[in-house]
């Protein structure tokens, strides 16, 4: 997505009634061409994916509708949001219906995605997943993107996933996102039954997993890789908008563990705050590795500001934020001779980012090891 396109409802949401749902999508449609039979931009319905979105933020729900819409422009789909409210005193469900149109270049077809709407109060909370499967389009997968808190105990999470091809959720939101980490994975290892499931904390974090094994590329360093000993990870966190590096520093960590192999024998991570400290071992040698929190760029959503790993007193590789969020500088120390090199970065919004991982529907096992990895050393089972 190269472009700063957005998307647009074509007039306002109309409620209607979930009996005749079905028939009134094809009202709206046969209004829509009908407006806009005279006009240079032709109405294209399209199709490729379910998009199912759950919030409990109501408040929240048309700025989490916009940014779905504009995975659309890149992916067509039918989206269903559906907005929960477990808290309310009397129960209800209602439901609504728009088309969502990409603003189309001059010349170009306008094409339109559905929306429906459907929010859920008190006991019919738990009506969301049978209604959600009433609606899907056949024969186009089906993607699931969880926006709220998870709980592997959840009946609407569990049955959506049921339903779902692909499950996401985003651990940048979380501000202390250890519980969902833990919840996620534990999900992920029940298996095939239910969705695979992905994360875009662990998309963030993608280009730091890419320039580290850049740093470790050439043959003459990639020997201190192993001899790793101090691993630190400084992170940020943002309130508006609500993002934050601590889980791309915690996934960043255990895809290490994992990679290279690294045990914690029995030793459970410390956590005092924003500040984690793990205790590794590879073979008989100690690596130390420490998250820390510091503070974010002014302005700038919360992530990764700076990593450094060291390999005895003459090594050390660091990687650190230049420009925020488009650049990452490269430091290689090695016997007191420093070398410096700049790696720029795609700046991508949360939209592009999901875009970018509907492409992808199959499992992320590199995923799914850091988060068993994870799970075993904050449990202290020894095991990577």
């Amino acid at each position: 997505m190269n472009s700063p396109q957005q998307t647009v409802l074509l007039g306002a949401p109309k409620e209607v009634a979930l009996a005749a749902l079905e028939q009134e999508l094809t009202q709206l449609w046969k209004e829509t061409e009908s407006s806009r039979a005279d006009s240079f931009h032709p109405v294209v319905r399209a199709c490729t994916m379910n998009l199912i979105v759950v919030t409990e933020d109501e408040q929240g729900a048309d700025a989490v509708a916009a940014m779905v819409g504009e995975v659309t422009m890149e992916h067509p789909a039918r989206i269903l949001l559906a907005v929960l409210d477990r808290r309310a005193n009397e129960s209800s469900l209602n439901a609504w219906i728009s088309a969502r149109c990409a603003i189309p270049e001059p010349g170009e077809e306008q094409v339109c995605s559905e929306q429906i709407t459907l929010v859920a109060r008190g006991e019919d909370v738990g009506k969301i997943a049978s209604s959600v499967t009433s609606l899907l389009v056949p024969d186009v997968p089906t993607v699931l993107l969880w926006k709220t808190s998870v709980r592997t105990s959840d009946p609407v999470l569990r049955s959506l996933l049921a339903i779902s091809d692909r499950a996401m959720i985003d651990s940048s939101e979380e501000l202390a996102p250890l519980p969902t980490l833990l919840a996620w994975g534990a999900l992920a290892r029940e298996g095939s039954e239910t969705a695979t499931l992905g994360d875009l904390g662990w998309t963030h974090a993608t280009a730091w997993r890419a320039v580290l094994a850049k740093a470790f590329e050439p043959v003459e360093v990639r020997r201190f890789l192993y001899a790793t000993d101090t691993v630190v990870v400084e992170y940020s966190a943002s309130t508006t908008p609500r993002h934050s590096g601590f889980s791309q520093a915690l996934l960043l960590t255990a895809w290490l563990a994992h990679v290279l192999e690294w045990r914690n024998k029995g030793i459970p991570c410390e956590v005092r705050g924003g500040s984690v400290s793990f205790s590794f071992f590879r073979q008989e040698n100690m690596v130390s590795v420490q998250l820390n929190p510091v503070a974010s760029p002014a302005n700038e959503p919360g992530g990764i500001e700076r990593m450094t790993i060291g390999a005895g007193a003459g090594f050390s590789i660091e990687l650190q934020e230049g420009e925020p969020r488009s650049e990452i500088v490269m430091t290689e120390t090695r016997g007191g001779h420093k070398k410096e090199c700049v790696v720029p970065l795609r700046t991508l919004s949360e939209s592009e980012l999901m875009a970018d991982e509907l492409e992808i529907l199959q499992r992320d096992e590199q995923y799914e090891q850091a988060l068993n990895t994870l799970a075993a050393v904050v449990a202290g089972e020894g095991k990577p």
